[in-house]
């Protein structure tokens, strides 16, 4: 523990800390979200192609752009796509603009998803990183629990 009396590598970590704690419940609610959806078979469809472009695009953009524009970008797209499902596309749920705003969604988080992982290395000394990885991940699920109460 004496890698938290670093100021960065506890900077780091709570920053971290907060990344895997928006992900995981924006993940898990988005995937709760799904099955209450008029259509949900496209839906479904929707959240997995997204979720399957965002772990192959993920890393790509991670080594391309950085962590900050990465992470920064993924959070802004599905932000984007949250406020317009709120306020077009629940009310439009039968229309195939909605499908598309779920895909434009889900891969925002998706792809910061994917980020986490692929950052957590380059975040942290490597005598540190499993151990920060885990206070990330207890962090995380203790909070994740909630997406379903907040789903419904």
């Amino acid at each position: 523990m004496s890698f938290l009396r670093n100021r960065r590598v506890l900077k780091n970590l709570l920053i971290m800390m907060c990344l895997w704690l928006s992900f995981s419940v924006n993940f898990w609610l988005m995937n709760f979200l799904v099955n209450n959806f008029d259509n949900v078979y496209p839906s479904a469809l929707a959240s997995s192609l997204s979720d399957f472009l965002a772990e192959i695009l993920g890393a790509y953009l991670y080594y391309l752009l950085g962590a900050r524009i990465s992470f920064a970008g993924g959070y802004v797209l599905s932000c984007i796509g949250g406020i317009i499902i709120l306020a077009y596309g629940l009310q439009h749920q039968d229309n195939f603009s909605f499908t598309f705003l779920i895909l434009f969604a889900k891969f925002g988080i998706s792809s910061n998803g994917n980020l986490v992982y692929v950052a957590h290395p380059d975040t942290f000394p490597a005598a540190f990183a499993a151990t920060a990885f885990g206070f990330c991940q207890v962090f995380a699920r203790v909070f994740t629990v909630l997406s379903p109460v907040i789903a419904q």
